[in-house]
Formats: C-alpha cells, structure tokens, sequence
C-alpha cells in the first residue's frame, strides 16, 4: 500500500525574530529532488552513529535510498528505523529526520528505479522486491539494493541566500 506524500503538521521559523518567510515544504522536497549526494546518518543497537554519502530521489513526496542488503546502515535500520538525512542544495541546506521504512510496493520500485535514472544516470531494474544493478555507489554494496522511503517526523531548512528564513516542520 503506497502511503500518501506527508503533510507538516506545523511549519513555522525555526529562529524567532529573523526577516523573511518560512520555506515551503513542497520547495524543500524540490531542493532535495536536484541535490546530486546527501548524507544519511543511522544508529547501532547501541547508540553508536553512522554517516555515509548516498543517492536519494523523491518519489511520490517521499524522499527514498537504496543500498546494499550487506551494508551496515541497513544492518542499523533494521534495528533503529530511525535514522536522519542531510542534504546541501544551491540555495538550502536540509535535515530530515524520520523513520525509514522498507518499501516492497512493485510499482513504487519502479518510480524509485525510474527517479534514480532520471537524476543520477544509476541504471536498475526491479527484481525479487528490491532493485538490481551492475554497479552500485562505493557505500552501497554489491547488489541486491533494498529501497528505504523515509517518512519525515521533524525537519528543518536553513537557507543559503535572502528572502526565506531557518524553518522546521512537525509531520
């Protein structure tokens, strides 16, 4: 079952007193559509933290990764789904906190495998529920690569230029 694009509960600056307007949502999502690497922090059963370089895409107002099913941030979600990814657009910086989910949706592997083609040139295909490639990103392992859609909880942009303010969302 596909889960619809989340909704901030509030969206409000994130440092009172500051001039400009709070970003959107939808235009943060557009920010991390284009941004070419993130970064994607996870935890050990024992608190431990974990900071790699991946390819993330939107698909369906989700942001989604994949990796290899023998990395340790994999070994780490399936243990603590949650998990916060970073992004650095021209014009904004990003951290999305939230909970990653494994996602089996045939259709949505398409779109992810599709989006992942569209924005990094990473050719896969959808095969026994996760996607499929000759070649994968130095921390993402060998394949076969499960795709993770994250459901934001709490995120914040920090612009890089005038006119919107430092700004956080409550999903």
């Amino acid at each position: 079952m596909a889960a619809s694009s989340p909704v901030p509960v509030t969206t409000e600056p994130y440092l009172r007193g500051a001039e400009g307007s709070p970003v959107a949502w939808s235009e943060a999502l557009a920010a991390l559509a284009g941004c070419d690497w993130c970064w994607l922090s996870t935890t050990s059963r024992d608190g431990a933290p974990h900071t790699v370089p991946i390819l993330a895409v939107v698909t369906g107002g989700f942001p989604h990764f994949a990796t290899g099913s023998g990395t340790r941030k994999t070994a780490h979600l399936g243990v603590e789904p949650r998990c916060v990814l970073a992004a650095q657009a021209p014009d904004l910086h990003l951290v999305i906190e939230g909970v990653a989910e494994r996602v089996g949706d045939e259709a949505m592997l398409e779109a992810v495998s599709l989006a992942h083609l569209d924005r990094h040139g990473w050719e896969t295909e959808v095969r026994d529920g996760a996607l499929h490639a000759p070649e994968g990103a130095p921390t993402a392992g060998p394949p076969p690569y499960p795709v993770y859609r994250i459901s934001p909880t709490r995120a914040f942009a920090f612009p890089a230029g005038p006119g919107h303010v430092p700004t956080r969302w409550r999903f």
